[in-house]
């Protein structure tokens, strides 16, 4: 198993291809990787609560937030929608928009800010250690109705034990009331009453012996009880 250090320090983490280069709208987007416009649901919550905050985790270069920052600001909701983007490498560009900042840290560490409204990850848990504790916390900051959506490949959540594979996880936490759902490696899950805790320890995480459904190389996360 790989320490945390090892694995922030290794070549598949510390990588800059990471959702570097993606939009947020069009052929290489948020919106398709989501198939969902991020904008519109800022602004639904935004109309519902008077205010609305995106936390995008494994943000790469941020595009994707500077085109909304770009956007809201065309609206005229800037001071009512708060962007923060997250990532390891901190390879951020300079910006003038005083509602988006960007925070360099390892993501499984950030406390999003409480009562967010949408936490997305692109492609970015498939090079996480701790998937389900990072999960975990999302959605303990999430609002009523709020929701995190990103890529998952299920079989790089791992434990010795059948029972703990990912689809048991998945369907004792909705027996438990939560909302989830995972669709062509797209997990999406909108926050209940329910508390969402997988009850499982951590054990390490491993390089991937194979490729996962995207064709990369990525990190396996190991539980056990």
């Amino acid at each position: 198993m790989l320490t945390d250090p090892q694995l922030l320090a290794s070549d598949i983490v510390a990588n800059r291809t990471m959702n570097r280069g993606r939009v947020l709208s069009g052929v290489n987007s948020y919106e398709r990787e989501l198939g969902f416009a991020p904008i519109d649901w800022l602004l639904t919550r935004r109309r519902a609560h008077g205010h609305a905050v995106w936390v995008d985790a494994c943000c790469g270069e941020g595009l994707a937030l500077l085109h909304a920052a770009t956007r809201l600001r065309d609206l005229g909701v800037s001071e009512e929608i708060t962007l923060i983007g997250v990532d390891l490498l901190g390879a951020f560009p300079a910006h003038d928009f005083p509602n988006l900042t960007f925070v360099e840290t390892d993501v499984t560490k950030y406390a999003p800010p409480a009562n967010t409204d949408l936490v997305t990850c692109i492609h970015g848990l498939h090079y996480l250690g701790d998937k389900l504790g990072f999960l975990e916390n999302a959605y303990a900051a999430l609002g009523d109705g709020g929701m995190f959506c990103g890529q998952l490949d299920a079989e790089n959540v791992r434990s010795h034990d059948p029972e703990l594979a990912w689809p048991a996880m998945l369907r004792r936490a909705k027996r438990g009331g939560i909302d989830a759902a995972l669709r062509k490696h797209v997990l999406k899950i909108v926050k209940s009453g329910a508390a969402m805790q997988f009850g499982l320890q951590y054990a390490g995480a491993m390089v991937s012996e194979k490729p996962n459904y995207s064709g990369i190389t990525v990190i396996d996360s190991w539980y056990g009880v």
